[in-house]
């Protein structure tokens, strides 16, 4: 008797942890999809339409900051009486406004590759359809998570797969589709249902993990503003907006421009 209730329970563990493994699979393949397709495309969208406004108007915004601080150095020259050498001035602001040509240069960074996204060649249907039919065959036997007892070998071929998903590569996944049917896997000999026990719990604290993780990107950008980008209106708003604080923005450096003229002048 004892050793056919001892039977039930170890299937029943089996089945839970057959299910666990599909829904852990199925979590990995939404939290990718979002990492490597989904939010990219949002963050393209996002930079063409918006993103570029939003670079002009804060290389403007330091290009006011840098000439401001320019005229400031230039005129604690003149009240003590000493020469003005504008390389040297220039090279003071260089150092001061370092931190500002960085976050310029990401921000360009990050236009160019939204261009560079959005010129991608596109899958069809079919072919995205089978890109995800064989990372998921992947993932549902090479996943860390899923299987963290995987060889050297199989780790690397599973970072090699998702390398090929996140850049749309069916040729290279086909491949790794190949070389997976000829590696045999190593049955786990699940030696008491205790070992089961703590692999049920394993795979749950896995899944809430996940859970938590795609919430959070969901919530973040540029997940965020895949409503707003579908919105036509708000855009234009939007880009109105950033277009007039540029203009703004312009006037003002004109008007720095001519005081820093002026101050030469002088």
């Amino acid at each position: 008797m004892d050793n056919i209730i001892l039977s039930s329970e170890y299937e029943k563990l089996q089945n839970e942890i057959d299910k666990l493994h599909k829904e852990l699979t199925a979590m990995i393949m939404e939290k990718d999809e979002l990492i490597y397709h989904i939010c990219p495309s949002i963050e393209s969208d996002y930079m063409i339409k918006i993103g570029m406004l939003e670079y002009k108007a804060f290389e403007v915004q330091c290009n006011i900051l840098r000439i401001k601080r320019k005229i400031e150095l230039i005129q604690q020259k003149f009240n003590r009486q000493e020469a003005v050498i504008l390389p040297l001035i220039e090279e003071q602001l260089d150092k001061e406004y370092a931190e500002y040509e960085a976050k310029l240069k990401e921000k360009l960074n990050s236009i160019n590759y939204a261009i560079a996204y959005s010129q991608g060649k596109e899958l069809s249907v079919e072919d995205i359809k089978e890109l995800k039919r064989i990372y998921r065959k992947i993932v549902k036997r090479l996943h860390p998570d899923i299987n963290p007892n995987i060889t050297e070998t199989k780790h690397k071929l599973f970072l090699n797969a998702v390398a090929a998903y996140k850049n749309g590569d069916l040729k290279t996944l086909k491949s790794l589709e190949i070389l997976l049917n000829e590696i045999s896997d190593n049955i786990e000999d699940y030696l008491s249902i205790e070992y089961l026990k703590g692999k049920r719990e394993s795979l749950k604290k896995h899944i809430n993990s996940l859970l938590s993780y795609i919430e959070k990107i969901k919530k973040s950008f540029p997940y965020n503003q895949k409503e707003f980008l579908k919105d036509d209106i708000a855009v234009e708003k939007k880009q109105t907006e950033l277009n007039n604080i540029i203009k703004q923005y312009k006037e003002l450096y004109k008007h720095y421009e001519e005081k820093f003229n002026a101050l030469l002048g002088n």
